[in-house]
């Protein structure tokens, strides 16, 4: 078929006796204003009822000490061979060292994918989490490999509250921001490339913040954002859905309410 037959052919079934030639005019671009303005009530437990509609799984811990009592009963019940967990000072911040001593831990670093790859269950953070879909978003960089989040079988977060957010449309807006500013800091780069002393100045800038918080002010979008809505499931085979074909089958939230 030619191609104004095609685009004749599509214009005919919208109703229209030609296709149009020009973008049409468009009322409203991006989510209404009532969507903006919706009230989610509680976005921890609106997250927790999406994630666990989904197949997920939430723990709410009130502060950090329930956390990893909680965690260590939960990974004893699993019996895990090897725990793989991220790299950097993530075990540490969230007091885990102790409770992780008696298995086998795979930090992720330079090694990177190939000492995953016989990991039972995985422990990481997140960047955010979306209450209206149950959504996780993870950040990646040198220490939160998205290996993972995607080779073990059992896949834990660990969630602050304070990382919810009640649409995605709001993380979207903090994703924007943290492009601008990476292209703000590649602009800033080459405009001061001559200037004596400019390397030190600007050091700064990029570095990068928290592990959950995601990529720090000024260093931009990291190689990759991963947005996680409950276990791995496809259902490309005769529409026989599966779980666990192409990412974790069981996905584990810790929510703690005090971060």
């Amino acid at each position: 078929m030619k191609e104004d037959a095609f685009f004749q052919h599509i214009a005919m079934r919208l109703g229209r006796r030609s296709p149009l030639r020009e973008a049409p005019m468009r009322d409203i671009i991006g989510a209404p204003d009532f969507w903006k303005t919706a009230d989610f009530g509680n976005v921890a437990n609106k997250f927790k009822r999406e994630l666990e509609a989904l197949g997920g799984e939430v723990h709410v811990c009130a502060d950090g000490d329930e956390l990893t009592a909680s965690l260590g009963e939960f990974l004893e019940s699993l019996s895990p061979s090897r725990v793989g967990v991220w790299g950097g000072d993530f075990v540490d911040r969230h007091g885990l060292g102790a409770m992780l001593a008696e298995y086998e831990v795979v930090h992720w670093g330079p090694s990177g994918v190939a000492e995953f790859e016989s990991v039972d269950v995985s422990v990481s953070g997140c960047a955010y989490a979306i209450a209206d879909t149950g959504t996780l978003v993870l950040m990646s960089s040198e220490t939160k490999g998205r290996s993972v989040a995607l080779l073990p079988l059992v896949h834990i977060v660990i969630l602050g509250r304070s990382q919810i957010r009640a649409r995605l449309g709001e993380v979207l807006q903090e994703l924007g921001r943290l492009a601008a500013q990476g292209r703000e800091g590649v602009h800033g780069a080459a405009g001061s490339a001559g200037s004596a002393g400019s390397a030190e100045e600007g050091a700064g800038a990029g570095s990068t913040g928290s592990a959950e918080e995601g990529a720090g002010a000024g260093s931009g979008l990291p190689a990759s954002v991963h947005f996680i809505s409950g276990p791995s499931r496809s259902s490309d085979i005769e529409n026989d859905q599966t779980i666990g074909i192409h990412g974790p089958a069981a996905v584990i939230v810790f929510m703690v309410l005090d971060a």
